[in-house]
């Protein structure tokens, strides 16, 4: 197993000394706008590193067209997309993923998950990533299927819906009061007790057509990605947390949990293999 690729979505976060004007290199990036990548996004976007390539924020199925019309040269997407694409090459030593709970990819259900064959889950267009986990994860352990519905916004306000996926950051913010209402699913802790293994949602990666007629602004680039994870996970630390607070509403101590204690943004052997597990239930449930 090569390498995958996870998608998720959200409008641009409102960084100060965010120019779109004043970036315009020769590479196009995209990059997701959830509160999980403001730790590479806010050094990015403050200019603490130099990374020569214009920046794209936009909606994950945005980015995910870009990516495949050429539009995009490389950057942040779903793990979903870059197993699904087979075309791309990884930036080494990225990700977004989690090795247990992570609070931002939750089912909430009416009744518990083991009754839920046949139901309504209403799920979101914008992370194809946690849906098709979501689809594994039911099919592998529990032998269920459901009835998956795309919304805009999924809640539980119909009768018709017996559950629901949310993620990112509504995911975050609406944990604390649907908890009490409803049975709840951390699905990054379902996958680590099934499968004992980190579960990889966002990768960054570039298109290898283009990486094979640029591969040194490639490695350039990735450096300085992965500069920009070190210093928004240490000395721009607190830039983060007061952008992500700013864009959620949640608690700075909720917010410090999230990102240093839940997510890992680091993309090693552990990781690998929870990417090859997902490929490979993808492939053994269709769901590629």
């Amino acid at each position: 197993m090569d390498t995958v690729t996870v998608q998720s979505f959200l409008q641009a976060p409102q960084v100060s000394g965010y120019a779109p004007e004043a970036l315009n290199h020769q590479a196009r990036l995209g990059h997701i706008s959830f509160i999980n990548s403001l730790p590479i996004l806010v050094p990015v976007l403050n200019r603490l590193v130099d990374l020569p390539a214009e920046i794209v924020i936009d909606a994950p199925t945005s980015l995910n067209r870009q990516y495949a019309s050429g539009e995009l040269d490389l950057g942040a997407m779903s793990s979903y997309h870059y197993l699904k694409s087979g075309n791309m090459f990884l930036v080494p030593s990225m990700s977004i993923s989690a090795e247990g709970p992570v609070g931002s990819v939750l089912l909430f259900s009416k009744q518990p998950i083991e009754q839920l064959r046949g139901g309504t889950i209403c799920v979101t267009a914008t992370s194809a990533s946690s849906v098709n986990m979501l689809k594994a994860l039911m099919l592998d352990q529990l032998s269920l299927d459901a009835n998956f519905v795309v919304v805009d916004e999924p809640n539980l306000d119909s009768v018709a819906t017996d559950a629901v996926l949310v993620i990112g950051d509504q995911a975050l913010t609406v944990d604390e009061e649907w908890s009490k209402l409803y049975y709840r699913v951390d699905l990054a802790e379902w996958w680590h007790k099934s499968y004992g293994l980190p579960f990889v949602f966002g990768l960054w990666a570039a298109r290898a057509e283009w990486v094979r007629t640029n591969f040194a602004l490639f490695q350039e680039i990735s450096t300085a990605l992965v500069e920009a994870k070190r210093i928004g996970l240490t000395t721009a630390f607190d830039s983060v947390i007061a952008e992500a607070k700013n864009k959620s509403g949640l608690a700075e101590s909720r917010l410090r949990r999230y990102f240093l204690e839940e997510l890992s943004f680091d993309f090693g052997e552990r990781q690998m293999q929870g990417l090859a597990k997902y490929a490979n239930l993808c492939q053994k449930y269709y769901l590629i």
